[in-house]
């Protein structure tokens, strides 16, 4: 019986040996707002999910008024069909403190989606299609269904450093506007297990001054599939004081 067990400790571990070897480097779409042009392997769920607290002041001449934004449990959840194509879709839970005016908390912000990475040479070029569903608390949900489409681009630069970028837009069923969104990374690879990320993004309304926004972390690396990851970021423009912090973990398992 356990000369047994032991050939069957053996086997797996053996075989999850075999499976890191095989698998390419885990890339995801978290911390950062840019979203990455590379593919979950093939056969592989992609667990992304985190914690972020937002707090906006805003001034004015009366009183400041500040408030509070939690997003619980934010998950991403990816699956590679091919090479080329993934499944995509996630949702979280939500929690607003903004006494007196404003207190709400629910599940919402949930979306399915798909990313498919073109053969082009030189640079990773993908598109990613995602529809925002009218499901969850009104105040994290979109009125109507709402289309998004992203732009990704990345390239390597050098064995430790990649830039990526990110632009699209997503239809706003509740100003019936189109929202553009842009982003820019510079990520660098401090060793093996740690990298780190400097980006600019934010958000163009027609009608409405641009939103500009800045954030920076690091990633750790833990084993093949597993990765640990903080950030933090600041408004860059309008008279509101924001910033953020985050934490999160991503791990991948095969079928």
């Amino acid at each position: 019986m356990k000369t047994g067990l032991l050939i069957i400790f053996v086997f797996i571990v053996f075989h999850i040996n075999l499976l890191a070897q095989d698998i390419p480097e885990l890339i995801t779409d978290r911390p950062d707002q840019t979203e990455s042009a590379a593919i979950v392997p093939q056969g592989w769920l992609q667990v992304e999910t985190g914690f972020t607290f937002d707090r906006t002041t805003h001034e004015s001449i009366y009183e400041n008024i500040s408030i509070n934004e939690y997003a619980i449990a934010g998950t991403l959840l990816r699956y590679g069909l091919s090479s080329s194509f993934e499944l995509r879709t996630g949702g979280g839970y939500f929690k607003t403190d903004a006494d007196p005016i404003f207190n709400h908390s629910g599940f919402g912000e949930f979306f399915i989606g798909t990313k498919y990475l073109f053969p082009v040479k030189e640079i990773d070029f993908a598109i990613l299609a995602h529809l925002n569903l009218p499901i969850g608390e009104n105040a994290y949900s979109p009125e109507k269904f709402e289309p998004e489409i992203i732009f990704s681009l990345s390239k390597d630069l050098s064995k430790n450093i990649s830039a990526g970028i990110n632009f699209g837009g997503q239809w706003n069923s509740f100003i019936e506007e189109t929202t553009y969104l842009y982003s820019a990374a510079i990520g660098i690879g401090l060793n093996e297990k740690f990298g780190s990320f400097a980006e600019i993004y934010g958000v163009i309304i027609r009608g409405v001054d641009p939103i500009y926004k800045f954030d920076t972390g690091i990633t750790y690396l833990a084993s093949e599939n597993f990765q640990l990851d903080a950030s933090t970021g600041i408004n860059l423009n309008g008279n509101d004081t924001n910033w953020l912090i985050s934490g999160g973990v991503s791990f991948r398992i095969s079928d």
